[in-house]
């Protein structure tokens, strides 16, 4: 967005959209009428997107090696935010866990 629209420039600063403007929206982009629908993301693509995550213990030996979060997520039962948060602090996860994006 240029600058001539940003903060009390923008036509929209400080206005809320109505509740029945957000339904139609969202009836709008529903099922057959979003643009991804039936949809799949390819091989190459999913490669694209996905970042590797590696667990270390607290004496930085490794442990495991995961695709993405997303994975950490489905087996760890962990939150994909906490997760994020320890790759970006570089802090102990539990005293226990070191997670990188390096290896």
């Amino acid at each position: 967005m240029s600058k001539s629209k940003l903060g009390a420039l923008n036509p929209m600063f400080n206005k809320e959209k109505s509740k029945e403007f957000i339904a139609h929206m969202n009836k709008d982009r529903a099922g057959s009428n979003n643009p991804m629908f039936g949809k799949t993301k390819s091989e190459e693509t999913l490669a694209k997107l996905r970042k590797k995550v590696y667990i270390y213990n607290s004496n930085k030996q490794f442990i495991k090696c995961y695709d993405s979060v997303g994975f950490i997520v489905k087996d760890l039962h962990i939150a994909a935010g906490t997760i994020k948060k320890y790759l970006d602090t570089d802090k102990l996860y539990k005293d226990k866990y070191f997670y990188s994006k390096l290896q």
